[in-house]
């Protein structure tokens, strides 16, 4: 899905949501982990990162801008 939204110049920008193989094998590696010890825990982080990851689309200005030119980096709060 894509969506629109307003830069402060008056001007249309699209935020395209793309995961990268290696983001999506880290996630899924991350959630493996935590899954051993806690299936809670481990799908609050899922949903936690997937979410604030798809919501870029709605509010592209979030988060940092970030080190690769073109993309955006989230910080996310400590998660269990």
């Amino acid at each position: 899905m894509r969506k629109w939204a307003r830069e402060s110049n008056d001007c249309l920008t699209l935020m395209i949501i793309r995961w990268s193989p290696e983001a999506v094998e880290d996630l899924e590696r991350v959630v493996r982990h935590i899954q051993s010890d806690n299936l809670t825990a481990a799908r609050k982080v899922a949903d936690t990162i997937y979410t604030g990851v798809t919501n870029l689309e709605n509010f592209p200005g979030r988060g940092r801008t970030g080190r690769i030119d073109g993309t955006r980096e989230l910080l996310f709060p400590p998660l269990p």
